[in-house]
């Protein structure tokens, strides 16, 4: 019973998370080929100034259809987990908050708990902890990769005489600037840094009212 209706679920769960966090590795792997391909054709642009002939490999026209691709996978991924990813989010904040209240009453107001119990109950809030950590980290990795290519993109120079480069370059700008990169979970909230900030402080909260109330009923 204990292993069907709790050991599994938590099994699948972190499997989950698990693909989710590499599916979004992969687009993150792929901006990073873009940000240096970025890179390629900044140098490359600089060796042109020096008068010397440079067969560039990709264009930036290029680029950014392989960064419009990313996006769409970007989109997809998360209309496919965001509705796990919620789920995740309420049962940790849940677990946190109950697992922190029991180690509270059953340490200082019972004097119950014992060894075990200390250890499996903080055992389990950091096994919450990950998962936040696992979610928000995609995000972050993935809103910083867009943050590097917008960069590299400022750092391309055209030349006076390349109008198609310059209009390329201020394309792609306006696509990052307008087209979001933010994994979120209905556009409710973002699932970066802010992420586990926010779930953590909520439940500091509640966990500094519940002490409340077993300190009103004890005294």
């Amino acid at each position: 019973l204990v292993t069907s209706s709790f050991i599994l679920p938590h099994m699948i769960q972190f499997t989950v998370i698990s693909f989710y966090y590499v599916l979004v590795l992969m687009v993150v792997g792929v901006l990073k080929n873009i940000n240096e391909q970025m890179k390629s054709i900044y140098c490359s642009n600089r060796v042109n100034a020096q008068f010397i002939k440079v067969e560039k490999i990709i264009t930036l026209n290029q680029i950014e259809v392989v960064y419009v691709h990313m996006l769409e996978m970007k989109r997809e991924i998360n209309r496919a987990f965001q509705a796990s990813i919620l789920a995740t989010a309420i049962q940790c904040f849940h677990s946190i908050v109950s697992e922190s209240h029991i180690l509270y009453h059953g340490l200082v107001v019972e004097h119950t708990l014992t060894t075990h119990d200390v250890c499996n109950c903080s055992i389990w809030i950091v096994y919450q902890l990950i998962k936040i950590y696992i979610i928000s980290c995609s995000g972050s990795m993935l809103k910083e990769q867009v943050s590097k290519i917008g960069r590299s993109l400022h750092n391309i120079l055209p030349g006076k005489d390349d109008a198609r480069l310059y209009l390329e370059v201020q394309h792609f700008s306006s696509m990052i600037l307008y087209q979001n990169a933010e994994m979120t979970v209905y556009d409710f909230f973002p699932l970066d840094a802010t992420f586990t900030f926010n779930v953590i402080s909520a439940a500091v909260m509640y966990i500094v009212m519940l002490v409340q109330f077993d300190a009103t009923k004890k005294s």
